[in-house]
């Protein structure tokens, strides 16, 4: 996979498309390029040793940005030389902000190669990781605020979970991390089985890691996961025909993720025709259990899989932590029974401080009141739910924000399938270990 690599403090990476992209968003943004001149660009490198807020803009605060680490010097010469493939340094130029001489990168020819050889959906998937990012905040495109010279950095929204409740949900979560060989169990060898295979792929067409796969039978299921994301992620990641992306697309939504879902053609590219758009737009929710299983798989260290059971096991993790919190994220559905029975929606309800008993009392008596004048539909659970869950237009990208955040603080940096093993995690302990806290908290409410 192409990656750029940030050595500090510890070693981390991400994908070459989304260091260009994060590439032609300060060029246009900062420096005044245009559609048609950012490729060649040559910025500005101006590293200091200084916290985030006092770096100028340039490659070193860039390269801050994208990995993460604010206030941690990035563009240094191990910089160059890990990433040499694809950034290069070039003779100094003038710069823009002071007018002086200073030290300049640009992308190489390779990188420009490679970002040329992207669909459109691919790199629109990578203009929206950037709206992830923390960017600088300025009054116009092109001017630095002025007071003391020191940029401000995005306010914290509202409905955005603080730093130190991902590190308790991280703390929480400590003791699964090493366990992961008995604690995953989803099973892969019905989506191996030959009959599920040939219905899927041609006998001509069936992919090299099917056999690869199957050569590891006594390799452990966890293991054996961790194997299949990596080659498929290698192999979406390469060019194939629509057609063969729609059967990969089907293997992994409907054979290996067991949502049910047609064998024909037609449906095969129905489906994906709803991951190219979600890849392009992460704001609409409907079938997210379905297209950020593709995602994951093709991006495993950029995204993660909306499941029922990583939300249930999430949700419940942050409601421990503070019942109060206004983002707990929207159920995509499909619910096993353990969870069914156990649901805890109306126990957050209850001990919402904005909400409570009293609040959804009153409430319930105006909707009972609205549906006798006027026949309606009920509208109680809709209204109280919008005041603490997250929008759904919203949530999938918050998701991969705080379960990105959780993993960096679980696993090491330079694992690169923390991200993946925080979602074992979490969809694993759903119907076992948070039902179980589920069910004491009920029997403590009822005392």
């Amino acid at each position: 996979m192409s990656e750029i690599t940030f050595l500090y403090p510890k070693m981390t990476t991400i994908g070459l498309s989304n260091f260009i992209a994060g590439w032609k968003y300060y060029c246009m943004t900062y420096f005044g390029r245009t559609a048609s001149d950012w490729m060649t660009y040559e910025m500005p490198v101006l590293t200091r040793q200084k916290v985030f807020i006092e770096v100028p803009y340039g490659l070193d605060s860039l390269a801050r940005v994208l990995s993460g680490k604010r206030d941690t010097k990035q563009a240094t010469k191990g910089f160059f030389s890990s990433n040499s493939k694809y950034v290069e340094q070039c003779d100094q130029v003038k710069n823009p902000k002071s007018d002086r001489n200073v030290n300049a990168a640009k992308l190489s020819k390779e990188a420009i190669r490679y970002w040329n050889g992207l669909t459109d959906s691919e790199k629109n998937h990578a203009f929206k990781r950037c709206e992830s990012y923390e960017w600088h905040s300025a009054n116009s495109k092109n001017e630095e605020l002025k007071t003391n010279s020191k940029i401000k950095t995005k306010k914290r929204n509202k409905r955005e979970i603080p730093d130190e409740t991902i590190n308790a949900v991280a703390d929480r979560l400590k003791k699964y991390s090493d366990d992961l060989t008995d604690l995953y169990k989803w099973p892969l060898s019905s989506a191996l089985a030959p009959s599920v295979i040939k219905a899927r792929f041609t006998d001509t067409d069936i992919p090299e890691w099917v056999d690869k796969l199957r050569g590891v039978k006594d390799t452990n299921i966890y293991e054996q996961s961790l194997k299949l994301r990596s080659y498929l992620s290698r192999a979406l990641t390469e060019e194939m025909t629509p057609d063969r992306r729609s059967k990969y697309a089907a293997w992994i939504v409907h054979d290996w993720g067991k949502i049910p879902g047609g064998k024909t053609a037609d449906s095969e590219a129905a489906l994906l025709e709803k991951v190219i758009a979600a890849e392009a737009d992460h704001s609409r929710l409907d079938r997210v259990a379905s297209w950020s299983k593709y995602l994951a798989f093709k991006y495993p260290q950029e995204y993660a899989i909306y499941d029922e059971r990583v939300i249930y096991s999430l949700n419940w993790l942050l409601f421990s932590k503070n019942s109060d919190y206004n983002c707990f994220f929207p159920s995509p559905g499909g619910r096993n029974s353990v969870m069914n029975l156990l649901d805890y929606e109306l126990l957050i309800y209850l001990s919402h401080s904005k909400l409570g008993y009293t609040y959804l009392s009153e409430a319930l008596e105006e909707d009972i009141k609205s549906r006798n004048d006027s026949g309606g539909r009920s509208s109680f659970r809709k209204g109280v739910k919008n005041k603490i869950f997250l929008d759904k237009t919203k949530s999938y990208l918050e998701f991969t924000r705080i379960m990105k955040s959780i993993a960096d603080n679980l696993y090491d940096l330079e694992d690169n399938d923390r991200l993946l093993k925080t979602e074992m995690i979490l969809f694993s302990i759903a119907d076992k270990d948070i039902a179980l806290e589920v069910m004491t908290a009920y029997k403590n409410s009822c005392i």
